[in-house]
């Protein structure tokens, strides 16, 4: 009977998750959602950004601070300091 436990419990989140995952996909559908979570949440919407999976969004800001830090490093090299 245990093994029937942990499975029942187990499974118990992850359909509540996939509930949750099908509603948000549909979010889009929903008239005027976008003004509605501006103004409960005082958010911007962008459900294209959304749609990128966190880590290739941590990865792209990485890429981006990088090349800002090769930027400025040059630019360093680049200045004239006069007397």
């Amino acid at each position: 009977m245990g093994p029937v436990t942990i499975a029942v419990d187990s499974y118990g989140p992850v359909t509540d998750n996939a509930q949750s995952v099908y509603e948000l996909s549909l979010i889009e559908q929903v008239p005027n959602v976008e003004a509605e979570i501006r103004k409960d949440f005082n958010l911007p919407v962008n459900f294209e950004r959304a749609k990128i999976p966190a880590r290739s969004q941590r990865r792209r800001r990485q890429h981006l601070q990088s090349h800002r830090e090769t930027r400025a490093d040059r630019n360093r090299g680049r200045r004239r300091h006069h007397p």
